[in-house]
């Protein structure tokens, strides 16, 4: 919500001096950016033409800085992400009788031990990676040995080289789990979204129009972080930023909690930075 004020709040601005600017405008109003993402299908629609988008800019609120400031990073700023489904397919029966079962809730386990051990094994330290499962699903009851398990969960990077070999890493572990301890399984993995890699040169027009706006003490580097955003998309066809607007205060929830709330006056922030950038890149 707070996204979506900040843009048609520079529309509102925007709009009243139409006549005095030397180009056009679009605002992007996406859809489902947690996922499936809507930047792809909004880009495969010709959003990104008639008329042809030089620049793209986006905003997101963040609680990682300080209220009343404003982070911009050039270069990456947040990681490629993927999903991934497993499902584990064994043999189950009586919780008394292991031997005439194959035991897919334990066969899940060592599954996401070793899923872990991609990160901490199999890739160089000096390079930032998370293999995270997020679901995991078996059994019925307490003296049942399940006959499939099922789990869910995401990896994230800032390498290109490891982005693309994230399916192949995957189902190499699994696979071999799986066949020492003779189950069956089914690997989905759905790459998502690329690095969101800042062009240097939109990143210092924004970094000097967030300075009239907040000040230059107040325009901050904010730290990479493993979060995936779609807006990176609009980046691969255009050059642009995508900056943060400080919300963080003591105590407060993170992003994506059901209590996570902030200041709305600071919209005003990203309103004003996001106009001043729309003027500088039209002259």
């Amino acid at each position: 919500d707070a996204h979506m004020a900040m843009v048609l709040g520079a529309a509102t601005v925007l709009n009243k001096i139409k006549n005095e600017l030397k180009g056009n405008i679009k605002f992007l109003f996406q859809p489902a950016e947690e996922g499936p993402g809507g930047a792809k299908p909004m880009i495969e629609a010709g959003v990104m033409e008639n008329p042809k988008v030089d620049y793209s800019i986006g905003c997101h609120v963040w609680p990682d800085i300080p209220e009343g400031t404003i982070g911009v990073r050039p270069g990456a700023f947040m990681a490629a992400m993927d999903r991934f489904d497993i499902k584990i397919k064994g043999k189950g029966g009586h919780g008394a009788m292991p031997h005439l079962c194959a035991d897919a809730l334990e066969v899940g386990t060592q599954v996401v031990s070793a899923l872990q051990r991609i990160t901490s094994r199999h890739i160089d330290p000096l390079q930032p990676t998370v293999v995270t499962v997020g679901t995991f699903h078996a059994g019925s009851a307490f003296n049942i040995i399940p006959a499939e398990a099922e789990m869910s969960g995401t990896t994230r990077t800032f390498d290109s080289e490891i982005w693309s070999s994230w399916e192949s890493r995957i189902e190499k572990v699994v696979r071999g789990v799986c066949e020492s301890m003779n189950v069956d399984f089914e690997l989905k993995f759905s790459q998502g979204y690329p690095v969101t890699i800042n062009d240097e040169s939109a990143a210092e027009i924004v970094r000097c129009c967030a300075e009239k706006v907040v000040g230059e003490d107040r325009v901050v580097v904010p730290q990479k972080v493993m979060g995936g955003e779609d807006f990176s998309y609009y980046l691969q066809q255009s050059q642009g930023c995508f900056f943060a607007l400080g919300v963080g205060r003591e105590g407060a929830a993170p992003i994506h909690n059901p209590k996570f709330d902030f200041k709305e006056d600071l919209m005003l922030l990203g309103v004003e930075t996001y106009c001043r950038v729309a003027l500088e890149l039209l002259k």
